[in-house]
């Protein structure tokens, strides 16, 4: 049996051992990233976030208590706490873009290129006319501005590909589920290394940090890590994500590893989950690795040690936030499936 809708239900079975299972994934998951610096819960850069997504459109009145509950505000305040608002703005915009496209067009089966050709000529101030009628433009347009304004306009091009990127690995992931079938392990976990929408804001962080990203063995470290840490961030949503995954009734939207391994290595969810923690262990060790040897190897204000930190720093900031975050304490109030919107 390979159709996902067959096998949802069959899984729903297992939903008492995965809730009995679930405290001490929390917990291994918890031990493996530190704690953020002392981040406010709230601040007021989180409701000018919030009131510009509503007025460029990509979310809407039918759709504000979802834009509430994404909290991205204080999401970009935990992944990058020692920044200011003058790099959170264009983080915090692009998080809430590829959120809107991610669940209100991919996992509604929609095509992305028309999306896809807007982002990558507005980040890349290549302007056609009508491009600015839409809210995926009106959004985008905020985020070059504010790129332009730090000091950093030479890295649109790099946001432009990584923001491609990311909507090319949701367009992979639309046909695994168009087809009604989950990839193998090793296919799942290049799928969510690059599906994962947090790309483009490592990029632009990195930049600000320590300056362009180059060519050399410093940036394809870089380049390197930020691919490590979004694996990461989405292998650590999954676990947490499973019980969530497991009640929904009207969605099959099970692209997530633990169901991947589940299926394809005929065991139950519970030993998925725990195959699942381990595997993030070995991924978080060898992030730890790589930030210890730079740390350890470069001089004290060197660019590289601000951009490995500033790149790491993702890892712990999102797994704070999926834990904390209204979009997931409480997903059985909140309509994470986003509306369909002209984006």
């Amino acid at each position: 049996m390979s159709h996902v809708s067959e096998l949802h239900p069959l899984w729903q079975h297992e939903s008492e051992e995965v809730q009995a299972l679930m405290p001490w994934a929390r917990a291994r998951l918890d031990a493996l990233f530190p704690q953020s610096p002392d981040v406010p819960e709230e601040d007021p850069f989180d409701k000018e976030v919030y009131d510009c997504a509503l007025n460029i459109g990509i979310y809407s009145g039918s759709t504000r208590q979802e834009l509430s509950a994404l909290e991205c505000g204080r999401a970009v305040r935990l992944c990058a706490p020692c920044s200011g608002p003058n790099l959170w703005l264009p983080l915090a915009m692009l998080f809430a873009f590829v959120t809107a496209v991610d669940d209100g067009v991919a996992e509604q089966g929609d095509p992305l290129r028309e999306i896809s050709s807007t982002a990558n000529r507005i980040l890349r101030r290549r302007h056609c006319p009508g491009d600015d009628d839409s809210a995926t433009a009106r959004c985008l347009s905020i985020v070059r501005e504010q790129t332009e304004k730090l000091g950093a306009t030479a890295c649109l091009p790099l946001l432009a590909d990584r923001t491609v990127a990311s909507l090319r690995g949701m367009a992979r992931q639309q046909q695994y589920l168009r087809d009604d079938r989950l990839p193998d392990p090793a296919a799942y976990l290049s799928l969510r290394q690059d599906a994962m929408s947090i790309g483009p804001m490592i990029a632009l962080h990195q930049w600000v940090a320590g300056g362009p990203v180059g060519q050399g063995s410093a940036g394809l470290l870089l380049r390197d890590t930020a691919a490590l840490v979004a694996l990461i961030s989405g292998l650590d949503n999954d676990i947490l994500g499973v019980p969530k995954d497991l009640a929904c009734t009207n969605r099959f939207d099970l692209c997530n590893y633990v169901f991947v391994l589940a299926h394809h290595q005929n065991v139950p969810l519970v030993t998925a989950i725990r195959s699942a923690v381990a595997v993030v262990e070995a991924y978080v060790y060898r992030l730890d690795s790589l930030v210890e040897e730079i740390e350890r190897t470069e001089p004290l204000f060197s660019p590289l040690r601000r951009q490995m930190r500033a790149t790491a720093g993702w890892a712990s900031g999102l797994h704070v936030w999926f834990r904390t975050a209204r979009r997931y304490t409480e997903a059985d109030k909140v309509n994470t499936s986003h509306g369909a919107q002209s984006l």
